[in-house]
């Protein structure tokens, strides 16, 4: 995966940013690097979070550092504001990491105002925060890949199956091209855990049966619902791959150590682990030596296909 800076990057991943001016000082270091966290549970139950903090804590503690997490509850303005406050109040950190999502008028206050280095997190490109360092998650190139890879027959008949995942539908409407034809049909409860999603992909399934069934290709936001659909077409008699295509999220077959079955999901990888330690070396430079302007890194993911799709190559 190849990853692009607004400054320079080389193909290893290393960042080069502009030094201040010698006259200018920086604060002292305790070593440290904050990740805001906002839905507790939620989060916590990801695996792919899991990734990210993987790839973080191997890069930081090979410099001596370690990460601190603050839980920001993020319908709870007035929690969130005195979390954050607390945390910054008290200097804990050398570097902060916050997903956009909690990054509002008030806490981007906060944070300018420590003097510290502050890395947004993205993965959907519904944000852009100006003055912060942003690494981003690109999917463009992933999901107008597929679109260019499918048949005119396969395009004409798309379900998305959503689990109150809104990002993800609109990157798929987005690079559409013009002759697709795409059905939502989504599970209607608010999504809790990562933990349910396969049992909910498979209900949503059943439940949209009538437009499921007849589907060319089930393109899911993510790669438990994705298996929950393969459940339910398996137990209607029809083999994912080769009756219905189907399309995954995260590649979360390939992110388990033990996994003993080989991987069938056609998906789309973000590279988690790959972005935490790109993030972990851009906080590192960028503390001992702050970049004059915000400096944006967009990490591209990658499709990857396996026998639930069947990629055609262009001729």
């Amino acid at each position: 995966m190849n990853c692009v800076h607004a400054s320079k990057i080389s193909a290893t991943g290393s960042i080069t940013v502009r030094k201040l001016p010698p006259e200018v000082s920086l604060p002292e270091k305790n070593y440290r690097v904050g990740l805001l966290i906002g839905q507790l549970y939620h989060e916590l139950t990801s695996p792919f979070l899991a990734l990210f903090i993987r790839g973080l804590c191997d890069i930081l503690q090979q410099s001596g550092y370690t990460l601190s997490m603050l839980w920001c509850a993020q319908n709870e303005v007035d929690n969130q504001a005195n979390s954050v406050r607390d945390f910054l109040l008290s200097d804990t950190a050398d570097a902060y990491i916050a997903n956009t999502e909690l990054l509002n008028a008030q806490s981007v206050a906060m944070f300018k105002h420590t003097g510290r280095p502050i890395v947004a997190l993205s993965n959907h490109p519904f944000s852009e925060i100006d003055n912060f360092h942003q690494i981003n998650i690109d999917f463009s190139g992933a999901f107008a890949g597929i679109w260019e890879q499918l048949s005119p027959e396969i395009r004409s008949n798309v379900v998305f199956l959503g689990l109150g995942n809104v990002n993800k539908s609109h990157l798929i409407k987005k690079y559409a091209p013009a002759d697709a034809k795409i059905t939502y049909v989504d599970s209607g409860a608010i999504r809790a855990d990562f933990i349910n999603d396969r049992i909910s992909g498979a209900k949503t399934a059943e439940k949209h049966w009538d437009v499921v069934s007849k589907a060319k290709l089930v393109w899911c936001s993510s790669d438990l619902a994705a298996l929950g659909v393969c459940d339910t077409l398996k137990a209607h008699g029809l083999e994912p791959g080769k009756d219905i295509f189907v399309i995954g999220h995260d590649n979360l077959e390939a992110t388990h150590d033990r996994y003993d079955s080989e991987p069938i999901l056609s998906t789309v990888d973000p590279h988690w682990e790959k972005i935490g330690h790109i993030a972990a070396k851009f906080i590192l430079e960028a503390v001992d030596s702050p970049p004059e302007s915000p400096q944006f890194i967009n990490c591209p993911a990658t499709f990857i296909n396996r026998k639930t799709l069947p990629y055609r190559q262009k001729q």
